[in-house]
């Protein structure tokens, strides 16, 4: 706890490295002088917490010499939309850690190896969205302050010595990997077998993703304690039938402990190849205290082992602290130990799936993850099944296949059948969400949950603890009382950040509507990652309407998880979108939801005299036409002003409706900027007091458009850009239109790093969250 403490203390100070080591100096010494022992050891324990992620966080930066930079690979390179991102330590006049991104052709280097590359040093983006995660401050926790990526495409693999240990471990899990799962196939079955092997969830898809996530099972996705725990109970009752068979006495006596040995150590093997992430790392470090204990005839304690867990995590890796993960498998853990399940198989199966269930249930909600109403029972019959049958096939098969590739024919279809009954059964598990029930409030989820480990606690007559779980349940009803609807008095247009794409927020006091949704490209997906988090910071629960100006990735691809993660009244497409391939998924999310599909154009509304939103195109006589040109375009109506929304509506319809429009306060620049929109004559006809583009970086073409830009320049418009000021929220009062950026200081054109006068200079405007509520 107070190697823990001290991390979290350091990440909210940021001591300097000197102070840490004082502090940690002074305690040694009174540790070692047995003056005050107590005190001493929770104050080395805090200043080592402190050190372990100071030294990350003031870890050096590096800064990029004329030329070729040389590069060692930290980890293996891990695949994206994009190509593959690693963790690589530049070798400059000044080295340093950075975040690399290399070419589709890189991807298949080893941690160790270096190349020489022409690389582009940049600062990495602060956070841009409301309730977002801030990959800056992710990033520094792991020693990283600036991003790397090799701009010409073209590297040269340097020679190298004798490959290392990760080396070595990654050639294994590619080899056990490619055996499971070849990358020339796509079968959703063989990356299933791929994920659980070798912890590789690169190549699962979207639905399958979902329909584990939706049935709360998401956590046999993940190599974790479970299935370090069956690997070990398998080899442990394998070798013991084994050597209780020998001839040999010495063996014979000591088939217990070399059972147990051979457990472990398949288990740790097993974890390492799934890349030691903190669920198998902790369980690995578990089975090994507890082997140790009862190597020297000890009972071994589950806290401790815990405890032990998490100071060895922590050691390796301060910041995952901070990470979801790490709060989810050490709190299910601790809730297993707390609850103290039956020994029988069935029972106590029950009894540890409530158990962790009712543990991270409130970290469940506070993340915004679904809490499936069958949860318990969709682990009681897929835990034993995967546990049993897929996961002892997947290893097997994996092994025989990078061992014996000839002979693993027969493994890998019985393999794959089983994967794939497997998906079948949790698609079939799936239920509703009871998040959506509790409100999403996190207080009444950890009332909820309290009040299950109070009831265990006096059924099983440990008075003391039921007493402080009663006592924090009644605390958790007391807060969700108190933390109703968030009130919301202004009437406001919020344009999230999602990169190349549009998501917009438009509400008032009674009212929520969001149109489109921003993209979905590999595992980015703007629904999940940027606007459930930010609807959630921002109090909405539930929208109105979730309108979706046409079909095209950019503004459709995040809808289904928007669908997925909270209420919606009504989705609005238009005739174009509705019949569109893109849709589909949509469509059956919303009917899976019982969410009523409107299709609108033009003359249709929604509102009241006060606040409405109205749709101007497309016109109903629009029935064969391209994408952008059916799109949906919509006015926003409020006593303070409106706001333009023209989705990627191109010029010649622009015209047209500049005819029929009177002056509006706001305009969202048509298709991102793009020259082939914001005509004169909508300019003209609209008069905006500002405008804004919603833009991401891209290589091509910058957007807005530089003859955008000058027809906005010669009418005065100020112009805000979501790639320089994140999210921008433009409040319409009577006395005109307040802007109001999410970046207090916006990020530069080029946040390209350079070297002048031997400093590291990032053109990033030291772009900072804005303070102040949401």
């Amino acid at each position: 706890m107070p190697f823990a403490l001290g991390v979290f203390v350091e990440d909210t100070l940021m001591a300097p490295i000197r102070l840490c080591l004082v502090l940690c100096l002074v305690a040694g010494v009174l540790w070692i002088l047995r003056r005050s022992s107590a005190c001493a050891e929770i104050s080395l324990g805090i200043g080592l917490g402190a050190l372990a992620l100071a030294l990350r966080l003031h870890a050096p930066v590096p800064i990029p010499d004329p030329g070729h930079t040389v590069l060692s690979l930290l980890e293996a390179p891990v695949r994206d939309a994009f190509g593959c991102r690693a963790l690589a330590h530049a070798h400059s006049t000044h080295p340093g850690r950075i975040s690399l991104r290399l070419p589709e052709d890189a991807c298949h280097l080893l941690p160790g190896q270096r190349v020489a590359a022409h690389v582009e040093f940049e600062r990495p983006r602060p956070q841009t969205n409301p309730g977002g995660s801030d990959r800056r401050r992710r990033l520094a926790r792991r020693g990283v302050h600036v991003t790397g990526r090799i701009t010409s495409g073209r590297w040269v693999l340097l020679a190298s010595g004798s490959p290392g240990v990760p080396a070595l471990l990654e050639r294994a899990r590619r080899a056990i990997g490619n055996a499971l799962d070849p990358i020339d196939q796509s079968r959703r079955s063989s990356a299933l077998l791929r994920a659980l092997a070798t912890g590789d969830r690169q190549r699962l898809d979207f639905e399958t993703r979902s329909a584990f996530s939706r049935s709360g099972t998401a956590h046999l996705l993940a190599v974790s304690g479970l299935h370090v725990g069956w690997v070990l109970a398998l080899v442990h009752g394998i070798g013991l039938r084994i050597l209780r068979h020998s001839s040999r006495l010495f063996i014979l006596r000591r088939a217990g402990s070399l059972a147990q040995i051979a457990g472990v150590s398949c288990a740790c093997l097993y974890a390492a190849l799934s890349g030691f992430g903190v669920p198998s790392l902790r369980a690995a470090t578990m089975a090994f205290a507890g082997a140790l204990a009862i190597s020297r005839g000890r009972s071994p304690a589950g806290a401790n082992a815990l405890a032990f867990a998490c100071l060895v995590v922590l050691a390796t890796d301060p910041g995952s602290l901070f990470d979801a993960g790490f709060a989810l498998s050490f709190c299910a853990v601790a809730g297993l130990l707390l609850w103290r399940p039956p020994t029988a198989a069935f029972s106590g199966l029950v009894h540890c799936t409530l158990a962790a269930t009712l543990a991270t249930a409130p970290l469940v909600v506070a993340i915004g993850a679904p809490l499936p109403r069958d949860a318990l029972a969709a682990n009681a019959v897929a835990v034993p099944y995967f546990g049993l049958v897929v996961v002892p096939a997947a290893l097997l098969t994996g092994a025989a296949g990078a061992l014996f590739p000839d002979l693993s024919g027969g493994f890998s279809t019985t393999a794959r059948v089983a994967a794939e009954f497997g998906i079948e059964l949790i698609t079939w598990l799936e239920s509703p969400d009871l998040s959506r029930a509790l409100g999403g409030a996190v207080e009444l989820a950890a009332a909820v949950s309290l009040s299950g480990f109070a009831l265990r606690l006096l059924l099983v007559q440990r008075l003391v603890p039921a007493t402080l779980c009663i006592a924090g349940a009644a605390g958790g009803l007391v807060l969700a009382a108190m933390d109703g609807p968030r009130p919301n008095d202004t009437t406001s247009a919020l344009f999230f950040d999602v990169g190349h794409g549009d998501a917009v927020l438009l509400r008032d006091s009674e009212h929520a509507w969001l149109v489109d949704a921003g993209p979905r490209v590999g595992a980015f997906d703007a629904g999940r990652h940027v606007l459930a988090p930010g609807l959630r910071a921002l109090g909405v629960r539930r929208l109105d309407v979730l309108a979706i100006t046409h079909a095209d990735n950019d503004h459709i691809g995040g809808a289904r998880s928007v669908i997925q993660s909270l209420a919606v009244g009504e989705l609005w497409l238009t005739r174009l979108a509705l019949e569109s391939e893109a849709a589909g998924p949509l469509r059956d999310a919303a009917a899976a939801r019982g969410i009523p599909i409107r299709v609108v154009a033009a003359g249709q509304k929604q509102g009241d005299e006060r606040v409405s939103l109205q749709v101007l195109w497309p016109v109903s006589e629009l029935l064969d036409v391209s994408s952008n040109l059916g799109s949906l375009v919509l006015r926003f109506e409020t006593p303070g002003g409106c706001t333009f929304l023209s989705g990627d509506l191109p010029v010649r319809a622009e015209r047209t409706l500049a005819a029929m429009q009177t002056p509006c306060s706001l305009l969202k620049l048509g298709h991102h900027g793009s020259r082939t929109s914001s005509d004169p004559l909508l300019l003209d006809a609209l008069s905006p007091l500002a405008a804004v583009a919603s833009s991401g970086r891209r290589r091509r073409a910058e957007l807005p458009h530089r003859s955008v830009r000058t027809r906005l320049a010669e009418r005065s418009i100020p112009l805000w850009i979501t790639r320089r000021h994140g999210a921008i929220e433009a409040r319409m009062k009577a006395g005109g239109l307040v802007i109001l950026p999410f970046l207090s200081a916006p990020i530069e054109e080029l946040t390209a790093c350079s070297t002048r006068s031997g400093a590291l200079h990032c053109r990033d405007g030291q772009a900072t969250p804005r303070s102040g509520p949401r």
